[in-house]
């Protein structure tokens, strides 16, 4: 079952750039069941993610980071937007500091997240 907004709600809340008060997106109002139908294809999603192997897991992290920093114009361009930041801050502050995470962490996953006997 995935994520389908329901066609008959037509209600969006504004999102404002708190610099500027210009508004720059509406998002869609979802309901009880949209959201159910999101939680209940996150948590099949996550069964299945949970039987992958470690290094398979790291290898997807280290794509999407790649896909991340493929597409940094438009990520700094939409985290300046929501949050009023400057670019050069939002470029900073948040995409890189998230791909350093990334990065650090899907090259230690195997030996944090190997299997440890606990007395």
């Amino acid at each position: 079952m995935a994520f389908v907004r329901d066609a008959s709600n037509s209600a969006v809340i504004p999102t404002i750039n708190p610099a500027t008060l210009e508004e720059i997106e509406r998002i869609p109002l979802v309901g009880e069941p949209e959201v159910e139908s999101a939680v209940f294809s996150a948590h099949k999603a996550f069964q299945t993610w949970g039987k992958l192997p470690i290094r398979e897991r790291a290898e997807y992290l280290r794509k999407a980071n790649d896909y991340m920093l493929d597409h940094v114009d438009d990520l700094v361009e939409t985290i300046s937007k929501e949050m009023g930041k400057p670019r050069i801050e939002a470029l900073v502050a948040d995409v890189f500091t998230v791909a350093d995470l990334i990065s650090h962490w899907s090259k230690k996953a195997e030996e944090v997240l190997a299997p440890q006997d606990i007395k």
